[in-house]
């Protein structure tokens, strides 16, 4: 494989994977299995076809492209996960600080009760 060949499958498995953070970070928004969650799921697929087709890249290729797309999807739904239980957790913190039952715990209980 030449230097050149390689850096487009590069490019492109990268371009794959930005693609698919955004739309894996919305898929986490729909109910699992229904239309929407689908069409996020499968909607960065166009773009690597469009480029493997560009250069004309053999269809062996696809699977690369393929994995950087789900790494991406990945990616961007443990960034929701791990928003969503970050906020929750200062919520909680919240709570517990306007209940008034912060001053009497040590720091360690009061992550362990925040949780």
């Amino acid at each position: 494989m030449n230097e050149q060949l390689f850096f487009i499958i590069l490019i492109i498995a990268g371009l794959c994977f930005l693609i698919s953070v955004p739309f894996g970070m919305l898929r986490m928004r729909f109910k699992k299995f229904s239309i929407p969650w689908f069409l996020a799921i499968h909607a960065p697929i166009p773009v690597s076809i469009i480029m493997r087709r560009i250069y004309e890249l053999p269809f062996k290729y696809a699977l690369i492209f393929l994995v950087f797309s789900i790494a991406g999807q990945v990616l961007g739904s443990t960034i929701i996960k791990k928003t969503i239980l970050k906020s929750m957790n200062k919520q909680k913190l919240a709570n517990l600080e306007s209940d008034g039952n912060l001053e009497n715990l040590t720091s360690d209980e009061n992550v362990k009760k925040a949780i």
